[in-house]
């Protein structure tokens, strides 16, 4: 795999325990191990609320999508949106956490200001805000001069209701959880509820820890007030111990600790020092004292127990007392200057003691290595979101499969079944029984017939649009049949997420169902039935409601699914989608239902046929404006050809059902898989003239495997990235020469296999896969 470490460079920059653990994975990622790894950091500043803010929004907006997973460790680096994104925690913002109580600052946030009460409102509906809706809220606040400045207090109530938000946000599409220490596990909030983290222990960076003499007490921390290091010179001073004490490390109660130790000769302040020096300074100590307030974990600890040095400590170390056992591996006592006066005269006094306490502790931590902690990352043993069900919803059955949105939804999700159970849950024709199937081990199709009521007034709405529209329809008719919301109740009550297959009933779902939606788009809905319908008023209209209830589901949804890069631009442009909550799961083909016909065998089909002497052109497709373009381009084609035969597969043949056609095209209407095998297999060239449209179309990928050479503009490959040695994509001006010429042009054996590696279901569906899992 391809993976990037991801991590906050903080301003003014500073080494500590954090920047330790990511150089010590990224070195033996990319030195023991068949992956490679870099350490991508943003510089940050976290000292006021605006500048936490922006450091948030850094790393939302960070594109990361190229590598194949994503770990990260600190806020706010988790705030970076992949599909493969493990979280090895080492502690949230502590400040506006677990010592926020600390400092006797109000919880509640309240505010007469309706900007402010707005974004306290999305605070309080987390289930249905989403970040980018969040951040539009939040930024809309600091262009406002009348929000009073007491607001923003830092830390404060609000910005810790802001970061709690976020923070959980951000968590809610992790694959897998991990934290440092059982420490980190246990503090309150640190993890959404039910959440299975895996407890992973790291070593140190430094190589080549030992033990060498037993002449001093040690300590290496940065000197500041969490780290206590005034509790352990107060306490050596008032020992009687003869043993030197050396303190490593720099910070801003430097020159006060110097101070109060500058009349005692047994202590000295080292100041920085290199790796070398402090690998030196520990293999020659007698025992370690440290004794942070409430560690997320205490790489010192694991330093010293790997030189065979007792570790002298407090009993609210936190992560330090998970390895120190008092009088096994170190001494423990209470929080006091005066308790750990005595242990440091009783280690002393029992230097033998001391050896045997330093052999202990370093048993106790000798596994663990770097290969273990990144086997345990790499192959975590918990995921957090192990799912059971999804539930599907779309407008039209899906089983047998005739068009492409069937295809889609049929064969993808028969895929995604084979990892999580699928309920499909369609509207149906009211002249159709409600009915259960399970189609295959775990796929399911639930058929909800339409009430009287929805379809009398769907087929007005018909009339006045002027074409069939029965998804369109839905968009004000959902709650016309009771029993559809039953079943998608019913379902949802024990799925982790319902994908609404089209944006059509997102509206209802998001009415009646508290879990997850996932926007599974096929193309630009508004901008194809723009396409479709007439302009008049009354489809103006229409289209208006599609566009806002498009754009809804772009935006609130966890992720919108789209079949091209293409469709995800133009929602961008259209609705502000949030490219990082849109993931690409292509149009593909079943791969077992299109066999490869070779020209040889093609030839023998044609015979058998009695089709060896025509030129069959192939075109697929449905009743929809792109390809009732694309059958008009090849009326005009086929004139020009009157020794070819053009054949035109599917539904689109009812809109040209009372239209005059040329001589040499002929329709077939809807056909079954056995008859559209035989087609494909008898056809010499495949076309796809298309003019307008979006997503992709099936039928590219059809053609391809069967091995019939293909013709097509570049709108009609669109989305594909198909070489060019494998179609011919061109203007539609030039396709009769292609036509005429097209064994010049086309390697059907690389077509297929090119089919194969990228556009078969089974490859396909682990992009799903990803996020559901």
């Amino acid at each position: 795999m391809k993976i990037a470490i991801v991590a906050p460079s903080p301003i003014p920059f500073g080494i500590g325990g954090a920047e330790k653990l990511w150089w010590g994975m990224i070195n033996y990622i990319n030195t023991k191990t068949n992956h490679q790894c870099e350490l991508i950091k943003i510089p940050i500043k976290e000292n006021n609320f605006w500048n936490l803010i922006d450091a948030y929004y850094k790393f939302y907006c960070l594109d990361v999508s190229h590598f194949d997973m994503v770990i990260t460790t600190k806020y706010p680096a988790w705030m970076l949106q992949h599909n493969n994104h493990h979280i090895y925690l080492q502690h949230c913002l502590r400040g506006l956490y677990d010592t926020y109580s600390l400092m006797s600052l109000p919880e509640e946030f309240i505010s007469k200001h309706q900007k402010v009460n707005h974004l306290l409102h999305l605070l309080n509906t987390p289930s249905t805000t989403s970040i980018n809706q969040f951040f539009n809220a939040l930024f809309d606040l600091k262009k406002d001069p009348t929000i009073s400045q007491n607001t923003y207090d830092f830390p404060g109530p609000l910005i810790r209701k802001i970061i709690h938000f976020l923070d959980k946000k951000a968590m809610e599409n992790i694959k897998a959880f991990s934290a440092i220490s059982q420490t980190v596990i246990n503090r309150k909030e640190y993890f959404p509820k039910n959440t299975l983290v895996q407890k992973v222990y790291h070593p140190s960076n430094l190589e080549g820890l030992h033990n060498n003499t037993y002449e001093y007490f040690f300590t290496a921390s940065r000197l500041d007030d969490a780290k206590r290091i005034e509790m352990i010179v107060k306490a050596y001073l008032k020992s009687k111990t003869k043993i030197p004490l050396k303190v490593a490390g720099t910070g801003p109660l430097e020159a006060q600790l110097r101070k109060l130790a500058k009349n005692d000769s047994r202590i000295e302040f080292l100041g920085f020092i290199s790796d070398e020096e402090l690998i030196k300074y520990y293999s020659n100590a007698y025992a370690v004292l440290f004794v942070p307030y409430d560690e997320d974990y205490g790489l010192i600890t694991i330093e010293a127990a790997m030189c065979h040095k007792p570790v002298l400590t407090f009993s609210d170390t936190g992560g330090v007392v998970e390895f120190i056992k008092d009088n096994e591996t170190g001494l423990v006592c209470e929080p006091k200057v005066s308790e750990l006066t005595k242990k440091i005269d009783f280690i002393s006094e029992n230097p033998q003691f001391c050896k045997q306490m330093g052999e202990k502790v370093y048993n106790s931590v000798v596994d663990i290595t770097w290969e273990n902690t990144i086997t345990s990352l790499l192959n975590p043993s918990i995921e957090n979101t192990k799912k059971d069900k999804i539930t599907v919803v779309t407008t039209y059955s899906i089983y047998p499969p005739r068009g492409g949105g069937q295809n889609r939804i049929f064969y993808l999700y028969k895929e995604i079944s084979k990892f999580i159970k699928v309920e499909i849950i369609c509207l149906v024709g009211r002249n159709q029984n409600y009915r259960k199937v399970e189609i295959s081990p775990d796929f399911f199709e639930i058929r909800v017939p339409k009430s009287r009521i929805h379809e009398k007034k769907e087929i007005e709405i018909e009339k006045k649009a002027g074409i069939p529209i029965t998804d369109i329809a839905m968009l004000y008719l959902y709650n016309e049949t009771p029993k559809l919301q039953e079943e998608i109740k019913k379902s949802a009550a024990t799925s982790k997420y319902i994908i609404t297959s089209h944006p059509y009933t997102y509206s209802l779902i998001k009415e009646i169902v508290n879990i997850p939606i996932i926007h599974e788009s096929h193309n630009v809905e508004y901008n194809l039935k723009k396409q479709m319908l007439e302009d008049n008023p009354y489809n103006k209209k229409l289209l208006e409601k599609l566009f806002e209830v498009e754009k809804e589901a772009c935006q609130d949804s966890i992720y919108t699914t789209v079949c091209s890069k293409d469709d995800a631009y133009v929602m961008e442009e259209l609705y502000n989608l949030d490219i990082n909550k849109s993931l690409v799961v292509p149009n593909g083909v079943d791969l077992n239902t299109v066999p490869y016909i070779s020209s040889e065998k093609r030839q023998e089909l044609q015979s058998s046929f009695k089709a060896e002497n025509e030129k069959i052109v192939l075109f697929i497709g449905s009743w929809h404006q792109p390809n009732i373009e694309a059958v008009e381009e090849i009326f005009l084609l086929a004139n020009t050809l009157p020794e070819y035969n053009f054949i035109i597969l599917g539904s689109v043949e009812g809109y040209f059902s009372s239209h005059k056609k040329p001589k040499n095209v002929g329709f077939t209407g809807i056909v079954t898989d056995e008859e559209k095998e035989i087609y494909l297999s008898i056809a010499d060239i495949a076309i796809n003239p298309m003019l307008s449209g979006s997503g992709t179309n099936l039928k590219m990928l059809d053609y391809m495997a069967n091995g019939i050479p293909v013709i097509s503009t570049k709108i009609g490959a669109r989305g594909l990235d198909i070489p060019a040695e494998y179609i011919v994509n061109c203007d539609i001006k030039e396709f009769k020469n292609y036509i005429l010429n097209i064994k010049d042009y086309v390697n059907i054996e690389k077509s297929r296999k090119y089919v194969e590696e990228n556009f078969s279901w089974e490859v396909i569906q682990k992009q799903l896969e990803k996020i559901l899992k």
